[in-house]
This record gives C-alpha cells, sequence and structure tokens, in this order.
C-alpha cells in the first residue's frame, strides 16, 4: 500500500492525535512505533524488541543503558521500514539513521521536535544544575551530535511554540524550515472544572502546579518564591512524580504545600474543580500541556515564556508572565493574585475563550494543511 506519510516515534508522547488529524483529512498514514497498538491508522509497523524493552525498563526500573538500547533498537527498525511514500515524520534523538536512509531516496524529511534546541536546552540546563550546586546534566556527546544531526538533514522541523522557534534562529537554523503548531487539550473534559468550580470563599485561595516536580519546571524558584511572599490564607497544591533531583528542595515546606505525587486525569480535573490559579514558572519546555489543560479549566496562568503557552494568553487578562529563573518576579505575581481574588474567575473565563480553538482534532487539522502544503 501507497502512503502518503511515515509517523515515527519511540514512544507515544503526542503521535495518536497527530495520525488521528492526518488520516480524518484524508492522509493515508504508516504508523512506525514501540507501543501495543498505533490508533487510526491502516498501517502499523511495531518494533516488538523496543516495546519489551521498554515494558520491562518500567516494570523493574531498570537505567539508562536499557533505555538507550530500547532507543538504538528503535532507530534501527525505523530506518527498515521507511514505508513507499512521500514525506517520513520523526520523533528528534532516535532517527538519525531513517533521515539518512530519506534523503538518499530523495524522501521529505520532517522533524518533530516537542522542546526547545538540544543545544540551547543543555546550555541551560547545565549552567541551572551548576547554580544549584549539583552534578550537571548532559545528554552525550554522541546524543547531541546526532540531534544536531537530525536537524541539519531535515527538510522541516515541526515544533509547538514561538519560544521554541526562537531557540532554533539563535542557533541558525533558517526560519522556512520551521512549523509552528501548537499542541492541544481536550477542551470539554476539562473545561467541567470551570463549570462547576466550588465556591472560593469557602475555602483559602489556591494555587495549583501541574507536572513533573522537575529543576527544569523551576520548582526550586516556586518554593523559595512561596516562602518569600508569605501569603495568608492561600495553599499551594503540588501535582506531579518527584524527581530525585527535587527532593532536597521539598524539605521543609510551609504547612501550606501539598504534595499530591502523581494523579490521574480524574483526580487532577476534580483538585482544578477547587483552585485559583495554575502556576509553572518553567526553565524549558516546548509547550506545557498541563497548562493548556488548566486554562480549558478556566484556571488563570503565572508563567514564564519558556513554557511556551505565552502567545496563546493576553498578559494580564489570562495571568502573569514572569521571568524565569526569578524568584522575585514569581513573589509579585503570587502577590498580584492574592490581592486580585475576586477578578481571578474572571482572568479564567479569559484563559478558556483564549485556550478554546486549541483542542487536539485544531491540532491535527492544522498538521494535515501543513502537510497538504508540503506534498
Amino acid at each position: 500500500m501507497n502512503t502518503n506519510v511515515t509517523v515515527s516515534v519511540w514512544n507515544k508522547y503526542h503521535s495518536e492525535h497527530l495520525i488521528r488529524g492526518l488520516v480524518a483529512n484524508g492522509v493515508a498514514v504508516q504508523a512506525n512505533g514501540g507501543i501495543k497498538e498505533a490508533p487510526y491508522s491502516s498501517v502499523y509497523k511495531k518494533c516488538y524488541k523496543s516495546r519489551l524493552t521498554d515494558v520491562l525498563v518500567r516494570r523493574l526500573s531498570l537505567g539508562k543503558r536499557a533505555v538507550k538500547y530500547s532507543l538504538n533498537s528503535y532507530e534501527h527498525f525505523s530506518a527498515k521500514h521507511l514505508g513507499e511514500n512521500n514525506v517520513f515524520w520523526g520523533w528528534s534523538g532516535h532517527h538519525l539513521k531513517a533521515f539518512e536512509k530519506c534523503k538518499k531516496l530523495g524522501k521529505t524529511v520532517i522533524l518533530e521536535r516537542g522542546s526547545s534546541h538540544p543545544q540551547w536546552r543543555l546550555d541551560r540546563m547545565t549552567r541551572e544544575y551548576e547554580r544549584a550546586g549539583l552534578r550537571s546534566v548532559s545528554l552525550g556527546e554522541e546524543l547531541l551530535a546526532a540531534e544536531l544531526k537530525e536537524i541539519e538533514l531535515a527538510d522541516y522541523i515541526s515544533i509547538p511554540s514561538e519560544f521554541v522557534a526562537e531557540t532554533f534562529r539563535m542557533h541558525g537554523v533558517p526560519e522556512d524550515k520551521l512549523l509552528i503548531n501548537p499542541y492541544g487539550a481536550d477542551i470539554n473534559y476539562w473545561s467541567a472544572a470551570l463549570r462547576e468550580r466550588k465556591d472560593s470563599s469557602q475555602r483559602p485561595l489556591t494555587f495549583v502546579w501541574a507536572g513533573g516536580i522537575i529543576l527544569r519546571k523551576g520548582i526550586h524558584y516556586l518554593i523559595e518564591a512561596w516562602k518569600v511572599a508569605d501569603l495568608q490564607n492561600a495553599r499551594l497544591v503540588l501535582v506531579g512524580g518527584i524527581a530525585g533531583e527535587a527532593k532536597a528542595e521539598l524539605k521543609g515546606l510551609p504547612d501550606n504545600v501539598e504534595l499530591c505525587g502523581y494523579r490521574t486525569h480524574d483526580e487532577l480535573l476534580e483538585i482544578y474543580k477547587e483552585a485559583d490559579v495554575a502556576v509553572l514558572p518553567s526553565l524549558e519546555e516546548g509547550m506545557a500541556r498541563s497548562l493548556l489543560e488548566a486554562m480549558a479549566a478556566g484556571l488563570p496562568l503565572i508563567v514564564t515564556w519558556e513554557s511556551g503557552v505565552t502567545e496563546l494568553m493576553n498578559e494580564k487578562q489570562c495571568g502573569w508572565i514572569v521571568e524565569s529563573m526569578s524568584v522575585a518576579a514569581i513573589v509579585d505575581a503570587l502577590h498580584q493574585a492574592d490581592g486580585n481574588g475576586e477578578g481571578l474567575a474572571a482572568m479564567g473565563e479569559n484563559a478558556y475563550a483564549a485556550v478554546k480553538d486549541y483542542s487536539w482534532t485544531a491540532y491535527g487539522d492544522r498538521a494535515a494543511k501543513i502537510l497538504k502544503g508540503i506534498l
């Protein structure tokens, strides 16, 4: 079967929304992957070796070496299953061999990149780890070189935000390579929190963090700012798995900080029904999907430009955009939110209005339009 595009990704990420959108718009898709099954595509090539390794990694808590083996297995697999197509659309970090083969065959290559330029990201996080007195994190020279080569080989790079685009421009990537397509959210699902919000007069003013509790998302800056702000009749709810690097930051938390750990979407939706503001002062993202969900739930935001969502919101109407890595900026935003209690509901309505058209269906439609333009 001839297909218009092969969509290839080692893990799931947002590939299901991409594939569904392409198929719904009349594009024939071959999906390559390492998950149990690929929905919506008529042709699915599964890397069994990578799938098995991935399951073992999660169940047995195997280390980075096993993950690297799984990625390498998938990279070789995907290069063997390019499909009879015009375009190959592959995720960053594990498609160098496939891209090299595509270029020899004259296929168009789209690189899917869900975060900032790899060199920009490495530079920022290395400095941050050094500032925090931790051993700096590294991609490893081999992986960094591979990701940079993928960028060089790609005809186009699909990215979710203007922030990400700017980091690519900073590293000399031509503008005509960049395809900006913001992510989406299940708007109808999350908006239930807006419709069913609990009476705020009967509870503390509630700020919610939703996402992995890691340095990259700025948890250490938020905790310090929360202590400095010393808000009365307010609480901070932290939802997300806690990384080892962040455990030291969570010692000695004030009594009005609640650690919830990982929560399902249904559980988070209930938390949003008793929340007033979403906060995520990220140092680096692509586009934080939890913030799109929070906006759909009718919550104003306290976020950084690096969160990737600021292009979708009107500052002061949908929340506050703060300087990254700045405790003082977060403190100021917390105080403004605390002093604007009655106005927060209106800001939440504005946030919903700003994001309501950014559904996953709209994301898929835009992707299909982009692809048809390329074809």
